[in-house]
């Protein structure tokens, strides 16, 4: 039986959707969010486009998903993103 995983979606403003899923779900949908990642830094040019983060807990278990569509520069990501810890991040990058 899958474990169910609580999910969250935010945008620049916030949170604008939660609940739960079935653990089996998490990967599908983050491949769903990176299909959008990749029309959103084609569009914007953006030096980033964060569109996933896994947070786990003290005993390595997937606790939490939280889906973004963000456009990134490289300042912003390093700031609010690369300089976290304890997460798996999900984001495309201008080469």
């Amino acid at each position: 039986m899958s474990r169910w995983i609580r999910w969250s979606q935010w945008s620049e403003e916030g949170m604008i959707g939660f609940g739960q899923m079935p653990g089996e779900n998490v990967e599908k949908n983050l491949q769903e969010f990176e299909k959008e990642a990749k029309k959103l830094l084609e569009k914007t040019g953006a030096d980033h486009v964060l569109y996933g983060v896994k947070r786990y807990n003290e005993d390595g278990d997937l606790e939490e998903v939280r889906f973004y569509l963000l456009a990134m520069t490289d300042e912003e990501f390093e700031k609010d993103v690369a300089s976290k810890s304890g997460i798996t991040v999900y984001a495309l990058h201008r080469r």
